[in-house]
């Protein structure tokens, strides 16, 4: 079994291309349309959602745009990404403004990044 992609939902297309492509490094690889019948079965949702997806050889992430502010109510799921070089990714993150949360957990650091829409990113550096 292996992942085939995240799913996430945000609130402006231009946020997320900034997020994922200037901060996060991954390409903008399509984009569609989910239906409003599609939606509703699949989701509860009558709505018809443009979809941007990002991604490099091992990780595709697939946005739902929406304007609908109700999306995000718990924020306990999270997506973690195993990167090369975290001080560079938090650089970024810094020149971005985005918001980086970081707690002590013994003798290390769990590292957390969100986006404008509250969406949680575990960060992990590959050793």
């Amino acid at each position: 079994m292996r992942l085939l992609h995240v799913a996430l939902v945000r609130s402006c297309e231009a946020a997320s291309d900034r997020f994922f492509q200037e901060v996060l490094g991954l390409a903008r690889t399509r984009t569609k349309t989910a239906s409003a019948a599609l939606c509703a079965q699949l989701f509860g949702r009558a709505e018809e959602h443009r979809l941007v997806y990002y991604g490099n050889e091992h990780l595709q992430i697939e946005v739902f745009l929406t304007d609908r502010g109700d999306f995000a109510a718990t924020h306990l799921g999270h997506v973690c990404l195993e990167v090369e070089d975290s001080a560079e990714l938090l650089a970024r993150c810094a020149a971005a403004g985005v918001e980086v949360r970081r707690v002590a957990q013994g003798e290390s650091r769990v590292t957390f990044l969100a986006d404008e829409d509250g969406n949680l990113y575990e960060i992990k550096q590959r050793t």
